[in-house]
């Protein structure tokens, strides 16, 4: 039977929320008739940078519309990515919405798997390993304090 996408948006919603305590943000959008079209599934603000994730199940493909709303976001400064899962051999991989999608460029897709986290309340989760997504953000964080550097010096 296959997985739903619902099942992946709240694994990486959970995840990120785990990962970042009191320091994320995050979102699940419904579309309907008065939404545009295209927005990501997931929106996260994490540490300040604006993040929307495009969750999809293994061969699916985005839209016209999301291609270029995650294309925008990442145009705007923020992080817009896929997370494609393939349930049946438990592999997560985050691709780079300014790379364009397809199957044949998996070479280029970051894989990911599943890891154990440890709750405060000492609980284990199991979530989605998010470090690529993780550098991305540590890249626009540094990126960021770059230019914050250079504008108070002029």
């Amino acid at each position: 039977m296959r997985q739903k996408e619902s099942i992946l948006q709240k694994k990486i919603r959970a995840s990120i929320n785990a990962i970042f305590p009191k320091k994320a943000y995050t979102i699940k959008t419904h579309g309907d008739r008065y939404t545009a079209p295209g927005i990501p599934d997931i929106l996260a603000c994490v540490m300040g940078v604006f993040i929307g994730i495009e969750c999809k199940m293994w061969r699916g493909r985005p839209t016209e519309s999301q291609i270029i709303n995650l294309r925008d976001i990442n145009r705007a400064g923020g992080i817009g990515i896929y997370l494609i899962w393939d349930k049946e051999k438990g592999i997560y991989y985050w691709v780079d919405a300014e790379m364009p999608f397809t199957y044949r460029a998996r070479a280029y897709w970051i894989e990911a798997g599943e890891m154990d986290h440890k709750l405060p309340s000492g609980k284990t989760l199991k979530i989605i390993d998010c470090t690529y997504l993780m550098s991305r953000l540590l890249a626009k964080n540094t990126n960021l304090m770059e230019t914050i550097k250079n504008a108070s010096s002029t």
